[in-house]
């Protein structure tokens, strides 16, 4: 099995009036405040397939160490 590698989307964020590329900010959800209260609605589907994708990984990796 290969790990997950998140695709990367250029955003262009200014703050303080610098401006950087933060490739990675497709993975901040929208709906972010939400999953703090427990309610995992994900605004952006490709999101939560990424991070399925994550844990399958970290569960193919670790099934050495699982009882």
């Amino acid at each position: 099995m290969t790990e997950p590698k998140a695709k990367k989307i250029a955003k262009e964020i200014t703050q303080h009036g610098h401006k950087r590329i933060d490739s990675y900010a497709w993975l901040r959800d929208d709906n972010w405040k939400k999953f703090i209260d427990g309610d995992l609605d994900f605004a952006n589907p490709n999101v939560l397939e990424y991070i399925n994708a994550e844990n399958e990984y970290k569960n193919a990796m670790m099934t050495d160490y699982s009882d």
